[in-house]
């Protein structure tokens, strides 16, 4: 992990868990703010993995931040946690006291104050990318019945691509990765194998920059926030299906 190669790093509770030692490492080493989203998830302290591991860096970074769309999800108490790690060595605070002393410090956004142009405009910039012939064919396939019919291919594969064309996550998996559909997909029709080695032949850099839209959001993060001569660790839940 070098300090100079990067300004910003996005891991998972999963992950962070796992190389917390590193983490731990690379926060000595530079100066670094930890920004934690879903924070209620170390709502256990001591008692739990992820609330232990989290308490251990919390004395590293020169900055830090949390944020919850449910900070206390079963009653006040589960701030104690949340609070500790941004000031580990108040030592006063308890389940009686920790509301008011939150109180202090956060900071509440509406749902109706996110979308409001006038506080925070949105500018949205489209970049259509046409996607490679063997993609190509096999979106189709999967969305055209009358295709499937005429293509030649066997039922068990016409079956396959009815079953992909129901789903919109399977859909978006073709159009940005095929490869995706590994951990859903047991039987291998030609076109999924062309679709995939198509992908595995140097041509997936051409798309990269676009398969994640949140990669460029965490990217442009210390254009947001007071951060100079710093990095920041992004430890969010991981996605899933």
């Amino acid at each position: 992990m070098q300090s100079s190669e990067y300004g910003v790093f996005l891991i998972s509770y999963q992950q962070f868990i796992r190389v917390v030692n590193s983490v731990s490492k690379f926060l000595h080493a530079n100066q670094a703010f930890l920004f934690i989203d879903e924070s209620h998830r170390m709502k256990g302290g001591d008692r739990t993995d992820t609330g232990r591991q989290i308490q251990r860096v919390a004395h590293l970074p020169i900055g830090k931040l949390i944020m919850s769309g449910t900070p206390m999800p079963q009653g006040e108490s589960d701030l104690l946690a949340q609070y500790s790690f941004l000031f580990p060595n108040d030592g006063t605070v308890d389940a009686t006291s920790v509301k008011d002393k939150i109180k202090k410090i956060y900071v509440r956004t509406t749902k109706n104050e996110l979308l409001d142009p006038e506080f925070f405009p949105v500018k949205i910039f489209k970049t259509p990318i046409p996607l490679h012939e063997p993609q190509k064919n096999l979106y189709d396939l999967i969305r055209s019945e009358e295709l499937r019919q005429i293509s030649g291919i066997g039922n068990n594969d016409k079956k396959l691509y009815r079953q992909l064309g129901k789903s919109y996550m399977r859909l978006l998996q073709v159009v940005s990765n095929p490869s995706l559909l590994l951990k859903s997909v047991y039987d291998f029709p030609d076109a999924l194998r062309e679709a995939m080695a198509d992908k595995c032949q140097g041509r997936k850099h051409e798309r990269q920059d676009t398969a994640i839209p949140g990669q460029q959001l965490w990217h442009q993060g210390p254009g947001f926030f007071p951060v100079q001569n710093g990095r920041i660790f992004f430890i969010a839940p991981q996605n899933k299906n």
